[in-house]
């Protein structure tokens, strides 16, 4: 999928794979053929206060995935929300927040 360097990968299965290449500083996530790319950031500051949300089906198949890695983030594990969805975050190697989500 991408070049990599195999101290900065995070990797849950076969379809879902992030991987940060050096030196570049570049990562792409990739499953069931939609892409995600980040770039790297030298403020470590930033990642901390910025994040994503990418809707998805079965949420509850990703939300075993990645609560088997261990990444799933300490405060936001799998819930159904007020504004109609059921939602929950992981953690890149970098601090980066991902949030799924999957419409009631």
């Amino acid at each position: 999928m991408f070049l990599a360097s195999p101290s900065r990968r995070l990797r849950l299965d076969d379809t879902l794979d992030a991987r940060h290449p050096d030196p570049d500083g570049y990562a792409g996530v990739e499953r069931d053929g939609q892409q995600i790319h980040f770039w790297k950031c030298d403020d470590r500051a930033i990642p901390k206060v910025s994040g994503f949300r990418m809707e998805v089906t079965d949420i509850e198949a990703l939300y075993e995935r990645c609560q088997a890695a261990g990444i799933v983030h300490p405060n936001a594990h799998l819930e159904d929300k007020p504004w109609g969805f059921r939602q929950f975050g992981i953690n890149d190697p970098d601090e980066n927040l991902l949030m799924f989500a999957q419409e009631l």
